[in-house]
């Protein structure tokens, strides 16, 4: 992203131009992104992703299954929600956004979803002290920042 550009929006469905239930194909041609696929372990298991490079900084992924986008990574802070949360705000930051959060963790992450931004989960920058019964409360004394974004499907 040049200087003075807009950050690209993260949505319920979308990181910019990567949309959930893109094809692989499409997901391969999105514009202004150098595209690769790769195999990453994710959840234990080995799954296909497209990685999305700028100025050759990883700045988000598309983990695919069944040759379509099932969930979006975001891991820079040239995405943004309409609220203004990105990669790199804390905790205290999302409750003034968002309100209070809900807390879960799982391999390893503690992440966050709210009300107020469905489809989006927010996973922090984790200690073993927040991994340990974390709730709300403990995550806002803690102030970790936001590491990923997952876009993730609306049930």
């Amino acid at each position: 992203m040049t200087v003075g550009a807009k950050p690209y929006l993260i949505e319920s469905d979308a990181a910019g131009p990567i949309r959930l239930g893109m094809t692989r194909e499409q997901a391969g041609k999105v514009e202004g992104f150098n595209v690769s696929p790769a195999t990453l372990r994710l959840e234990g298991s080995p799954t296909s992703v497209l990685r999305y490079e700028r100025s050759g900084e990883v700045v988000a992924v598309a983990e695919l299954k069944g040759g379509h986008v099932s969930r979006i990574r975001v891991l820079s802070s040239q995405f943004r929600t309409p609220q203004g949360g990105q990669v790199g705000s804390t905790a205290r930051e999302l409750a003034k956004l968002y309100g209070a959060g809900k807390v879960f963790t799982g391999k390893g992450n503690a992440c966050a979803l709210f009300a107020k931004a469905p489809g989006l989960s927010f996973c922090f920058r984790t200690t073993p002290q927040l991994l340990q019964k974390p709730d709300w409360k403990k995550v806002l004394m803690r102030n970790p920042a936001v590491e990923v974004i997952l876009v993730i499907p609306v049930k």
